[in-house]
C-alpha cells in the first residue's frame, strides 16, 4: 500500500475477511493527495523520533484500558505508563528505549522508596520520574506519556477531580463500613453466647418426674412464658409515651428506625424546642446514610444520617413517621 502506484491493483488484492465495498473506499482514501501529503509528513516526523513506542496505533490511555481489563493490571502514574508503552509483547523492552527506560524505572524506584511506598498519581508532572529523564514537555498542548492532545493544565484539572471523588467515595462509605463492622462484632458475640450454651452440661432432672408429667409441665409453662416475651418485646414502651417508629423521608421511603418520646423528655433536642408538627426521635437503626435530616445541622453538625448510624437523637417531622 505504501509504495503501490497502480490503484486497481491493490482493490484487487483485498484482504479476506474484509467488504469489498469497504475495501475501495479505503483504498480511494490512502490514494488522495491529502493522505500521501500527510504519510510524507509522518515520515519526516518518524525520522526525528530516536525513541520508538510498541502501542502501534494505539493511546496511552487505550493502552491502560486494556491492560486493566483483560489483564487486571493498573498502572500507577505516568512513568509506569511511559515504560509499558516501550515494551514489547515479549516483555522486552525495545531496543530505542532501553537507555531512558532504566533512567526512568530508577527515577520511579526512587521517589517511591522515598515516599514509603506511596502513589505516583501526583499532580505535579513537572517534577516526576519522566519529568526528571526527558526534562519539561516542549508543547503546550501534548504531555508526554499521558495524552498528545492534552495540555500540562487540563491533565491535572482531571487528576485534581478524580482525588476529589475518591475522597468523596470513601467518605461517604466510611459510615458503612463502621455499621458493617459493628454487626460483625455483635454476630461474633451471639455465636459464642450460642456455642457456650450449646457445650453445656444438661441440667439435671428430678428422677421423679415421668415423661408424660415432663411433657405437661412444658405445655402449661410455655404460654404464660410466650405471654410475658411477647409483652415485653411487643409493649416494652407501654405507659412511658415512647413509641417505635419508621423514620420516612419525602418519598415516603424508610429511611431509618426508632422510637420516639413525649412528656418532658421529648421537648428539648439539642437544645432546641420540639415545635408543634415534629417530634423527638432516637434512632436505633439507618437504612439510607445519605438521606437528609430536616432542618439541618443536626446532633453533633450533620446533615444526612450518616451522622447517626451509631445511633442518636433527632428532631423529625410527625407527618413523616409511621407507627412500627
Amino acid at each position: 500500500m505504501k509504495d503501490a502506484t497502480n490503484q486497481e491493483e491493490v482493490v484487487a488484492k483485498c484482504p479476506a475477511g474484509i467488504a469489498l465495498d469497504i475495501w475501495k473506499t479505503f483504498v480511494a482514501n490512502e490514494f488522495e493527495e491529502v493522505a500521501k501529503e500527510k504519510r510524507a509528513r509522518n515520515k519526516e516526523i518518524i525520522k526525528k523520533s530516536t525513541i520508538r513506542h510498541t502501542l502501534g496505533r494505539r493511546s496511552y490511555a487505550s493502552k491502560c484500558y486494556i491492560l486493566e481489563k483483560e489483564e487486571g493490571i493498573v498502572l500507577d502514574g505516568r512513568p509506569d505508563v511511559w515504560m509499558k508503552g516501550h515494551e514489547q509483547s515479549d516483555g522486552t523492552i525495545h531496543p530505542s528505549a532501553v537507555e531512558k527506560y532504566e533512567q526512568i524505572k530508577a527515577a520511579n524506584e526512587k521517589r517511591k522508596r522515598l515516599s514509603e511506598g506511596g502513589s505516583g498519581k501526583q499532580l505535579d508532572f513537572d517534577t516526576d520520574a519522566v519529568a526528571e529523564v526527558f526534562g519539561e514537555d516542549g508543547k503546550k498542548g501534548h504531555l508526554r506519556a499521558y495524552s498528545s492532545v492534552v495540555s500540562l493544565k487540563r491533565a491535572k484539572q482531571a487528576c485534581l477531580a478524580s482525588c476529589i471523588v475518591e475522597s468523596e467515595v470513601s467518605r461517604c462509605d466510611a459510615p458503612i463500613a463502621a455499621k458493617v463492622a459493628n454487626l460483625s462484632r455483635r454476630v461474633e458475640g451471639l455465636v459464642k453466647i450460642v456455642t457456650e450454651l450449646l457445650s453445656a452440661p444438661p441440667a439435671p432432672q428430678e428422677a421423679t418426674a415421668t415423661a408424660q408429667e415432663t411433657t405437661l409441665t412444658v405445655q402449661e409453662t410455655t404460654p404464660a412464658f410466650d405471654g410475658v416475651m411477647r409483652d415485653n418485646v411487643n409493649y416494652c414502651y407501654r405507659g412511658t409515651g415512647k413509641q417505635n417508629v419508621n423514620l420516612l423521608n419525602r418519598e415516603g421511603k424508610i429511611v431509618a428506625t426508632g422510637y420516639t418520646v413525649g412528656g418532658k423528655e421529648g421537648e428539648m433536642c439539642h437544645g432546641r424546642k420540639v415545635q408543634p408538627g415534629e417530634k423527638k426521635v432516637r434512632i436505633e437503626t439507618v437504612v439510607d446514610v445519605f438521606a437528609p435530616v430536616p432542618d439541618p445541622p443536626q446532633g453533633d453538625y450533620h446533615y444526612t444520617l450518616a451522622g447517626f448510624v451509631e445511633g442518636g437523637w433527632v428532631i423529625w417531622f410527625e407527618s413523616r413517621l409511621r407507627p412500627r
